[in-house]
């Protein structure tokens, strides 16, 4: 046969051919059957085995990059998009398909290979009904119906069915195609689930020869064995031998070699240009019996050879890794240990488990938990290995307490993991073990420590508060001081004047009895009218600033959202500060627009402006004789008011500005400074109404507070 090549100029090589197909029996033993064809065609064969359509979709794109001619796969389903597309992709990057046992629907153009799935069902039907003598009760475990294969033979079925009418089909379930180890277990569970609901059958026709190795395995558990007849499909070695023993009374067999032979010399074709169209191939399913067996075993035995030099690679390599696995199980840092599912001994125990329990090499092999642990400790060990077993399921259990004799109690994090032998039954247990008691010890400090510091932040808070009460306390009584010095002088004017109005008064009384001239009641008129004014002005001065002090001391005692003109809250502001202010060169001048109105917080925003003012007046005007404070405000963007003061002070040094709103930050702190005035201020701006507050400074040119107030701020939540 020639040598074909579709590498690029300048670069020869061989045809490189992929086969993508199921893992299994039967498509296992087509690939031998390949192999020896590919070898003998000089072509290159790349096997990829996969369980889903996904894996087969993923396999088929990365089979793209690596320079494919020609691809050989066994559809995992038809008619699926995504495989599809796959498929499609394949097509535009030139290369050629070919599928077998199946094709996979929709508009792609592949030549296609598969035995007749129809007939030799048909075939193996017929055979099983003439030994019932035409008459009896049948299951059929047909094949995965998302397959073509699947779809064929249980038309098979239906077609010999249809020419045997006293054959019951009493009972029918597909099979799940995925591995030969699922369809063995298949067969075992789906044959059960047949004899319970009908125990009289007289046969189970299986559509898969591993299928039927478990229908026999469900034969022995029942005691069905010698009662049913077992039929199977493909031919395999393993279905082979089984009839040969027995097990299996027909089979039909499909035509590895031929559909091999054939898939081979379709793709030398379509690489050298000799084959251009697509073209369908159907061959012929066999029926195997004990007569004709000794064909089909000799079809089988022509790859014994390269099937035998294979397994003894295979058995080299897994020699070889079971060394390494071995190795790599005892020096791993993590405890490793298997037990006996029966009776929950180790059979295995890596260096990590050894120096935990401080025993010499191998001496924990054969003894249990019972021998290391106290009782309580082992049977609580013992009872959730039993569960773990009997699930089949791992489990992982996130921390468990162990108690060690001359260790005290130890912490573990444990994975434990059922190992299932041949028959789908759990047979070892593995258990994965991490030491994480200085995890743990470090976790209880570290929950302490956190207990510890969410204490002091507690008391860190209430000391807080305390110093922010003292602060309020402290302001609070420099203002009663200010306004009680600031009530003596009009009252006291207006004291003096009533007190010389009642002099006035008795004089005039005493005239009276001596004899009052005209000159003397005018001279009283004029000095009570001169009283009168004083003691008037006085009085509304007084009262003034009672009222200004008892709105101010209102709105800070309730802090209830209202209504109020900015102006008019400055003003108030302005003048419960004018003791304060009087004392000093330092003027406040007020520009604030008086149409401007807010429905806000008032206590809280003269606080504010006390603490900025008192600010300016205390740290700004440091040194200095005079100054001036200026309050201004404007409406900005929609719903928002900006209000400003400037001081023409001595400003804020570049590294300090960062830190103003800190608190206890202060360039008095020690000198009757607490630091909590502007910390107080931006906590009041920003989180009771609803603004913010900036600071911006130039040393020697003095600092501005620009705030940010919504006019809706007590109803920003509706």
């Amino acid at each position: 046969m020639e040598k074909i090549s579709r590498s690029p100029p300048g670069e020869p090589g061989p045809l490189r051919i992929a086969f993508v197909h199921l893992s299994s029996l039967c498509w296992n033993f087509f690939e031998y059957h390949l192999r020896i064809r590919a070898k003998q065609a000089e072509v290159v064969l790349i096997d990829k085995s996969i369980s889903t359509v996904a894996e087969q979709i993923a396999v088929i794109d990365s089979l793209l990059r690596e320079n494919l001619d020609v691809l050989v796969f066994r559809p995992m389903a038809t008619d699926h998009a995504e495989l599809l597309a796959a498929l499609q992709r394949a097509q535009a990057a030139g290369v050629r398909l070919i599928s077998i046992d199946g094709v996979p629907g929709g508009s792609i153009d592949t030549c296609s290979i598969a035995a007749d799935n129809m007939g030799g069902q048909e075939k193996v039907a017929e055979y099983t009904f003439r030994m019932m003598g035409g008459k009896g009760k049948i299951a059929y475990l047909q094949g995965d119906l998302r397959t073509d294969a699947g779809v064929r033979r249980n038309m098979g079925l239906q077609s010999a069915l249809s020419r045997f009418p006293g054959i019951e089909l009493a009972f029918t379930e597909a099979f799940d195609w995925s591995t030969t180890s699922s369809c063995v277990l298949q067969g075992v569970d789906i044959a059960k689930s047949a004899l319970h609901a009908h125990p009289d059958l007289d046969a189970i026709i299986c559509a898969t020869d591993e299928g039927a190795l478990g229908v026999n395995v469900a034969l022995d558990e029942l005691g069905y064995r010698g009662k049913v007849i077992v039929t199977g499909f493909d031919g395999m070695p393993e279905g082979i031998t089984a009839l040969g023993i027995g097990d299996l009374e027909v089979t039909a067999s499909q035509p590895l070699d031929r559909m091999a032979q054939l898939a081979i010399d379709l793709a030398t074709g379509m690489a050298s240009g000799k084959t251009t169209a697509i073209t369908h191939h159907v061959l012929e399913a066999e029926l195997v019996t004990r007569e004709t067996i000794r064909d089909a075993a000799m079809r089988a035995l022509r790859i014994f050879p390269e099937v035998t030099a294979d397994l003894n690679q295979k058995a080299t390599e897994q020699e070889n890794s079971a060394a390494f696995l071995e190795t790599l199980f005892d020096v791993m840092p993590t405890m490793v240990l298997v037990k006996d599912a029966k009776d929950l001994r180790y059979v295995s125990v890596n260096r990590a488990r050894e120096a935990w329990l401080n025993t010499p090499h191998g001496f924990q092999l054969g003894k249990s938990a019972a021998d290391f642990y106290p009782p309580e400790v082992a049977a609580r060990y013992d009872r959730e290995d039993h569960a773990i077993l009997a699930s089949g399921v791992p489990r992982t259990i996130s921390e468990e307490e162990t108690v060690l004799e001359g260790f005290g109690k130890r912490y573990t994090r444990t994975r434990k993991i059922p190992i299932l032998g041949a028959t789908g039954k759990p047979e070892y247990l593995m258990v994965i073990c991490e030491d994480i008691t200085k995890k743990r010890l470090a976790s209880e400090a570290l929950a302490q420590h956190t207990l510890e510091l969410e204490k002091t932040r507690l008391a860190l808070r209430k000391n807080h508060e305390k110093l922010v009460e003292a602060e309020k306390m402290a302001a609070l009584g420099v203002l009663v001081a200010g306004i009680s010095h600031e009530l003596n002088t009009p009252i006291g004017n207006a004291l003096m004047a009533v007190t010389t109005y009642s002099d006035h008064t008795r004089s005039l009384s005493k005239s009276l009895e001596a004899g009052l001239t005209r000159s003397m009641l005018a001279g009283y008129l004029s000095d009570a009218a001169t009283g009168i004014d004083i003691l008037e002005r006085n009085l509304q001065r007084a009262a003034e600033l009672i009222r200004s002090f008892k709105q101010i001391s209102i709105d800070q005692s309730s802090s209830q959202a209202r209504s109020f003109s900015l102006a008019t809250l400055v003003a108030e502001v302005v003048i419960t500060l004018s003791p304060v202010l009087k004392k000093s060169a330092f003027v406040v001048r007020q520009e604030i627009p008086a149409e401007l109105t807010l429905y806000s917080f008032p206590g809280p925003l003269e606080q504010v402006l006390m603490n900025l003012i008192n600010n300016s007046v205390v740290h700004g005007f440091e040194g200095r004789a005079n100054g001036l404070i200026t309050l201004s405000a404007r409406a900005t963007r929609t719903g928002w008011v900006e209000l400003v003061l400037h001081d023409d002070g001595i400003g804020i040094a570049p590294e300090r500005i960062k830190q103003i709103f800190d608190p206890f930050f202060s360039s008095k702190f020690g000198k009757g400074g607490s630091g909590l005035g502007l910390s107080i201020s931006n906590n009041i701006v920003t989180r009771v109404l609803g603004g913010q507050i900036e600071v911006s400074s130039t040393l020697g040119s003095g600092t501005r507070f620009c705030l940010t107030l919504p006019v809706q701020a007590g109803r920003l939540d509706g």
